[in-house]
């Protein structure tokens, strides 16, 4: 029951991370936003949960990418966070961002998505963009995850994906978005985490985006990015090895916004075969919620 929830809920995933035109989202401002992170922020009331060590280093996919696209040459000789930053700006660079588009690949991985997009200027959404920096990252021997940012509201339209990478170096994650070549740094120029990210948004810090933040070439606006990242910084998804775990914050009825969501994306135009059923096996989906301590551990 659990493995065939874990693959309805991946379903809505891939659906829910391309953005709906048209679909009469009202827009917050910045403030409410952070006004929401700032109240909702207890992520430490579940229970622990080990992980093992989910990572793909070493595995086909990793293999593939290494010897095809010569990723150890575009990272360099620095350090995890040196070859994290080039390795993003040559995602970026390369790849086409497009948040209506939905792959159709026999198998979705960052090799088979870089063959499909590696200059051919062909556009993809950010889940997928996410997935081939995480896969070049680990081709590297790195630790790295693709994490879900997710709203609060459930009618957004839209939802963003991003990849953390772990410095060993400095015994910590930091955030990197291939879709717009970007990332946030404290007052110090550390590079910040999901968890720091929210934590600045919510408390008001500082949050400096990188100067070479982009979307397809053209320069970021600023004050639109950290309003659509406050937006989706209300809790946070990743799929390890097809399992998938939530971490949101206590009080937040996940199992109801999922239904909800499901709900108001069938009755903006996706396609079911049996609404009432899909409806109500999400009802009954099982969550695995992970506390902020599990979330941050490599």
């Amino acid at each position: 029951m659990r493995r065939k929830a874990i693959l309805c809920i991946s379903v809505i995933l891939l659906v829910t991370v391309v953005a709906m035109s048209g679909c009469g989202y009202k827009w917050q401002s910045f403030e409410t936003y952070a006004e929401w992170l700032r109240e909702d922020n207890d992520f430490d009331s579940a229970q622990s949960i080990d992980l093992d060590e989910p990572y793909g280093i070493g595995n086909e996919v990793c293999l593939q990418i290494a010897e095809k696209y010569r990723i150890a040459e575009i990272a360099g000789d620095g350090n995890t966070k040196d070859k994290t930053l080039n390795v993003l700006k040559w995602v970026s660079d390369n790849v086409i961002h497009d948040g209506s588009q939905m792959i159709d690949l026999d198998k979705l991985n960052g090799y088979t998505l870089l063959e499909y997009g590696y200059g051919t200027g062909k556009g993809m959404n950010c889940y997928c963009l996410a997935l081939v920096m995480t896969d070049c990252m680990q081709s590297l021997g790195i630790k790295a995850r693709t994490v879900s940012l997710m709203p609060k509201e459930y009618d957004t339209g839209d939802n963003h994906v991003v990849t953390h990478v772990y410095l060993e170096e400095e015994n910590r994650w930091i955030m990197v978005d291939p879709s717009w070549n970007a990332y946030f740094s404290k007052g110090d120029g550390t590079i910040m985490n999901v968890f720091e990210l929210r934590d600045a948004f919510a408390n008001g810090d500082k949050a400096l985006l990188n100067a070479e933040a982009n979307h397809n070439g053209e320069m970021a606006d600023e004050d639109y990015y950290k309003k659509y990242m406050a937006k989706n910084l209300y809790w946070f998804r990743i799929m390890l090895w097809n399992d998938t775990y939530s971490c949101v914050p206590a009080g937040f009825d996940l199992t109801q916004w999922w239904v909800d969501q499901l709900t108001w994306r069938i009755k903006n135009g996706m396609k079911v075969d049996n609404k009432e059923a899909l409806i109500e096996e999400t009802r009954q989906m099982e969550f695995v919620n992970l506390n902020k301590a599990d979330f941050l551990k490599p």
